[in-house]
């Protein structure tokens, strides 16, 4: 049942995380993204949308730090080819 008193100590508070200074990591993080969303049937042009707007922070922190072509180019490897 929610509760109207804000608690400091909440241990289900959302938190945002910095995101790792790793490229490597930062690519598998990406390809995760990528073939989740795949999996979930958006085509290239609603994932690129993805890495395109900053309203999604993770996701535009990784097109800012790594550019277009990069994600373009893993978006391309990770995402299986539709017949």
């Amino acid at each position: 049942m929610p509760k109207d008193e804000f608690e400091f100590d909440d241990p289900n508070v959302l938190v945002g995380m910095p995101m790792p200074d790793d490229p490597a990591a930062n690519e598998e993080m990406a390809r995760t993204i990528i073939e989740e969303y795949a999996r979930f049937g958006h085509p290239k042009e609603e994932i690129l949308k993805l890495f395109e707007s900053p309203f999604y922070l993770i996701t535009h922190q990784l097109y800012k730090a790594h550019g277009r072509e990069t994600i373009l180019r893993w978006i391309h490897e990770s995402t299986p080819k539709r017949e």
